[in-house]
């Protein structure tokens, strides 16, 4: 988004509030060269036969505006459905008596570096478990602007992972059964993954380092002339990602300044930067039926850009190049945080959750 063009600085909008419990309205358009006379032309053009609570007038050249690129991040009601009221019943699914799917065999060990699509497969399942570590956070402010921005982050990280993978080529059953059938030995996260999240500074670094490597990965398939129809919704998740980088800035800045949080976001910090070096290691493997570029990945190339993400934002040791994943270990939160998701899925009322 960008300031619309110097072209209609003499352009001001109206905005006026009728009644105290109503809200702000767009009125209309003035043109004038001084603030001071659009406020009182605007007075005498639009609040002269109504009692007014309000009366606001902006140069539109100072307003941030959408454009035709914004397109994607604004269509919430065909890319997020269940945002939409009733999603819920039009979803229903009684799962009574039913077997446990297997999940589905989506993809083979290759040899040589893994594709882009396989970075993004691998990428999806820290989305979906940092989705479901972020809802234990929901309620635990007082502050309900930040519990609603936890909620809203922890919805958007579970439905990007799953959009991710029906693109490598899962349907939605196969989508299901991979997330929430899949034994805990069958994944392979990251080592951010495996991260206590106990701690608030912790989450935050823990996000932070999640929406930067989705933006990093984003950027990067799209440089490489995607198909057409994919690029609305790459870069709807590589926007919404981005503002959730913002939001996990906002509170590195907060804790790494307060002096009854620094050496905890500090000690935090450092462990978890040193463990991101796999979120773009993802395993080599071949998915049938992806519409993910799948090109072999430029892993310097897109790891660069991860680490200039990073570098803006928080302090730590990152590796040099990408590093492969490894089998979940012994001992680790996954099985745990797998558990719970099952738990939302499986005992709320049938089919809330598919």
């Amino acid at each position: 988004m960008s300031p619309v063009a110097p072209a209609d600085g003499d352009i001001f909008e109206v905005f006026v509030q009728a009644g105290v419990s109503n809200a702000l309205t767009h009125v209309g358009s003035l043109v004038t060269g001084c603030p001071d006379e659009a406020w009182y032309l605007a007075k005498e053009t639009y609040c002269r036969r109504d009692d007014i609570a309000r009366l606001w007038v902006v140069r539109r050249g100072d307003m941030i505006v959408s454009g035709p690129e914004d397109l994607p991040a604004l269509t919430a009601r065909t890319r997020m459905p269940f945002r939409q009221a009733g999603y819920p019943v039009a979803r229903r699914r009684d799962r009574t008596g039913e077997p446990v799917a297997a999940p589905v065999e989506v993809g083979r060990p290759t040899s040589g570096p893994p594709s882009l699509t396989a970075l993004w497969f691998a990428l999806a399942d820290d989305l979906f478990l940092l989705g479901h570590r972020l809802s234990r956070h929901v309620v635990d402010y007082i502050d309900i602007e930040d519990s609603l921005a936890t909620g809203s982050i922890s919805q958007e990280a579970t439905a990007h992972a799953r959009r991710i993978v029906e693109q490598c080529g899962l349907t939605e059953a196969g989508a299901d059964a991979h997330f929430f059938d899949r034994p805990a030995h069958c994944w392979c996260p990251s080592g951010v993954s495996l991260c206590d999240l106990d701690s608030w500074p912790a989450t935050v670094v823990s996000g932070l380092v999640v929406a930067a490597a989705v933006v990093a990965l984003a950027e990067e398939t799209l440089a490489v002339d995607p198909d057409p129809e994919l690029v609305p919704e790459l870069t709807a998740i590589r926007t919404e990602q981005a503002m959730h980088l913002e939001h996990w800035r906002h509170w590195v800045a907060a804790l790494a300044a307060d002096e009854a949080t620094t050496a905890e976001f500090t000690t935090d910090c450092r462990d978890i930067v040193a463990c991101a070096g796999d979120l773009l290691g993802g395993p080599a493997m071949s998915l049938p039926g992806s519409r993910l570029p799948t090109d072999a990945a430029d892993l310097a190339s897109v790891h660069t850009r991860f680490a200039a993400l990073l570098k803006e934002s928080v302090t730590g040791e990152l590796t040099d190049r990408p590093t492969p994943r490894a089998a979940d270990p012994t001992n680790s939160p996954l099985p745990a945080v797998l558990r719970r998701a099952k738990v939302v899925r499986d005992r709320y009322r049938p089919g809330t959750f598919l």
